[in-house]
């Protein structure tokens, strides 16, 4: 007598079961996610993006500021060659050519320089200006953001030392050229008017060109860049020796790159905290009179001011 039964040619799968285990039909969905589970893992993906997306960010800036340290580098190697050619002369930041047709052409450091490299800025179509190109390029600063280094005479990324590069004035054809290289009040200079820079007795602490700044005057509610640096107030980030405001292209990383007159780079930082110590009280040796200055602009720029008064009457 046969056994079988109207269902005994069903497999074992088709019951629900596996390997003769019984499987409950609705035990299959444990195998997927729910959808509270899935928005669970979309807000930890979303949270790790947000905790990862701004250190990304800050290595990609870190990246562009070593690029420009490295261009900063490249500026004092090229400084450093004019000067040889030049009988230890430093280049002008400023040059006024005066044409036979009375056109005034003005030429900033990094201009003057391209064009002694042989390696001239082309001209931004549509406009008289020029655009800075090569090692002369902050690379933080984008194509449509060149208005941020623009000044009266040009637009300049990094900005020399005042107290060691010197203007030029040409003059009008067949003129004799007039130059002259700025000084504290009362610290005249026996130079010939050309900066030199064996001048400074302590060339490791001396900057030669730091990255440009834009300065809001809230006095007068208006926006320049820097074509040159002085003192403390034209670089740190809020001066409080004035209402002065610098921005820099480095704002997030809080510092200002800069190259020093023995050719060594570094990133001192843009805080009152480090710019505006220490001030002390100083005597004019031309004039004897008494001045009120930083440690800081006093190492980084005024050299003659600290040094071993070779620069003075």
């Amino acid at each position: 007598m046969s056994l079988d039964t109207p269902d005994s040619g069903r497999s074992d799968t088709a019951l629900g079961s596996h390997h003769g285990v019984p499987v409950c039909p609705r035990c299959r969905l444990r195998d997927a996610f729910s959808i509270i589970e899935l928005l669970v893992v979309i807000a930890i993906i979303a949270v790790l993006i947000s905790i990862l997306l701004p250190a990304l960010g800050r290595a990609r800036e870190s990246a562009r500021a070593m690029v420009c340290t490295s261009n900063l580098r490249a500026q004092a190697q090229v400084v450093a060659s004019y000067t040889l050619e030049n009988d230890d002369a430093a280049p002008p930041r400023l040059v006024w050519i005066t044409q036979e047709d009375g056109r005034l052409d003005r030429f900033l450091f990094n201009r003057f320089l391209a064009n002694w490299m042989g390696e001239p800025f082309p001209p931004e179509p549509g406009t008289p200006l020029i655009v800075p190109q090569g090692i002369w390029r902050c690379p933080e600063i984008r194509a449509d953001q060149e208005s941020l280094r623009l000044t009266h005479q040009g637009r300049i990324h990094h900005a020399p030392n005042q107290y060691l590069f010197g203007i030029l004035d040409l003059g009008s054809p067949g003129a004799r050229p007039f130059v002259s290289v700025d000084k504290p009040r009362g610290w005249r200079s026996k130079q010939d008017g050309w900066g030199r820079l064996t001048d400074p007795w302590q060339p490791s602490e001396v900057i030669e060109v730091m990255d440009n700044v834009r300065t809001y005057h809230e006095r007068f509610n208006h926006t320049d860049a820097r074509e040159s640096f002085a003192r403390s107030l034209d670089v740190v980030k809020k001066a409080s020796s004035a209402e002065i405001e610098n921005t820099g292209a480095h704002e997030s990383l809080g510092v200002r790159l800069a190259v020093f007159v023995d050719g060594h780079a570094a990133s001192l930082p843009d805080s009152s905290e480090y710019w505006e110590q220490n001030p002390a009280e100083y005597r004019s040796p031309a004039r004897g009179e008494v001045v009120t200055l930083f440690e800081a602009e006093i190492r980084h720029f005024m050299y003659m001011v600290g040094g071993t008064g070779r620069d003075g009457d």
